[in-house]
């Protein structure tokens, strides 16, 4: 019989991950996540409730605030639609998105005492980390879609369409959050510097305001940003509102995508290797 071996190989250039492994490591993945879910909050009276309850709060006073503010006092334009819900239709495609890369950027830092003792590729602690996020945003979403109904709007078949959407934006967090992991474990700054960050990204994203209130001059700058068409199509989705992208820009977007998603694996694969050095 024989003995099972290893072969060492030198590290190339450039060198992708083995997604093999992340396959492997599915149950892992989901065991994190169901770790995740339960140990935030478990020694409060509502335990797990506050999972669901924080984001629905966060939501709720986004929305009153930033309507009570623009559209009673600021009058700014909504297209037609009241201003609650056209916050909130806005709101919960952006706030999955901002909680999603508060999780990915410290996933890999926070799971450090488990891989100082197995081995298991970076993808899989980003993933446990987006996974409870996203059960977040199932209900905040059912949530907001009985809310619109209740207002008279109703999404009619669109609403299949939700999970590509979501799908789209995790490969941004993905992207994004392979970078800013992988900062993390070198420098602690970025958590301090990330929600500064996010919310330059906010008011430059048209979550609480209508595009068309904007100067043409600056029509450019919000077609460059990527969650513009997010939320655009979110909107689309649950409200019926009319929208135009732009081929040029989506495919700019794409191209963006792709110029964050690959070098960051890449980066990633060669941190697996030395991430107990760098810690």
């Amino acid at each position: 019989m024989k003995k099972p071996y290893t072969v060492i190989t030198p590290p190339r250039l450039i060198e992708l991950p083995e997604y093999g492994e992340i396959i492997k490591h599915i149950d892992l993945i989901w065991m994190l996540a169901i770790r995740e879910i339960k140990s935030k909050h478990a020694q409060t009276f509502l335990s797990g409730l506050w999972t669901v309850l924080i984001p629905l709060l966060q939501l709720f006073f986004q929305v009153i605030i930033y309507a009570t503010l623009l559209g009673n006092i600021a009058k700014l334009k909504s297209e037609g639609i009241p201003y609650p819900v056209f916050i909130l239709s806005g709101a919960l495609i952006w706030n999955f998105f901002t909680r999603s890369i508060y999780a990915v950027t410290s996933s890999i830092s926070y799971f450090q005492s488990i891989w100082v003792k197995i081995y298991a590729p970076n993808m899989v602690f980003i993933l446990a980390y987006i996974v409870p996020v996203v059960i977040e945003f199932a209900i905040m979403l059912i949530v907001g879609i009985l809310t619109v109904g209740f207002m008279g709007y109703v999404p009619g078949v669109r609403i299949v369409l939700i999970p590509v959407l979501v799908a789209y934006v995790v490969l941004w967090v993905i992207a994004i959050g392979l970078w800013t992991s992988a900062l993390q474990l070198k420098s602690r700054e970025v958590s301090i510097l990330l929600p500064y960050i996010l919310q330059v990204w906010f008011y430059c994203t048209p979550v609480i305001y209508s595009t068309t209130v904007l100067p043409e001059k600056f029509a450019p700058i919000i077609n460059l940003n990527p969650m513009t068409d997010v939320i655009e199509i979110m909107r689309w989705i649950l409200l019926g509102k009319e929208i135009e992208l732009s081929a040029p820009y989506v495919l700019l977007h794409i191209a963006l995508l792709l110029m964050l998603f690959i070098p960051g694996m890449v980066i990633n694969s060669r941190i697996e290797k030395i991430r107990h050095d760098i810690v």
